[in-house]
């Protein structure tokens, strides 16, 4: 396999099918997903990217750099404190945070 054709008809050919089933257009996104669980999965470090957000008083939500694909983590950096420190944020599933926090509105300092 050399280019993205080879890889359109090696799919084609494995599943049995032509370009009336698999067309270009339902193979594209299917490839793109299979891309996006392998960088999830691997986790190579060339792959890494690292950014930086402020946090917003009364916004619950971080913005997203545009080339996001997954977190791995995301840290707190307070500047403001007399010695700044660092902390990082437990992962968490959103329905638990719904539960445990529905209240939006009112403000905390994040765990």
């Amino acid at each position: 396999m050399t280019d993205y054709s080879d890889l359109n008809d090696n799919v084609r050919n494995y599943t049995e099918t032509d370009t009336n089933v698999l067309s270009d257009a339902i193979i594209k996104p299917f490839i793109a997903s299979i891309e996006d669980q392998i960088l999830r999965t691997v986790d190579l470090t060339y792959f890494r990217k690292y950014d930086s957000a402020t946090l917003t008083v009364g916004n619950p939500f971080l913005p997203l750099p545009g080339d996001w694909q997954n977190t791995r983590f995301i840290q707190i950096y307070d500047a403001s404190a007399s010695e700044p420190n660092r902390t990082f944020l437990l992962q968490k599933d959103i329905s638990f945070m719904n539960e445990y926090w529905p209240d939006r509105t009112a403000n905390a300092t994040p765990k």
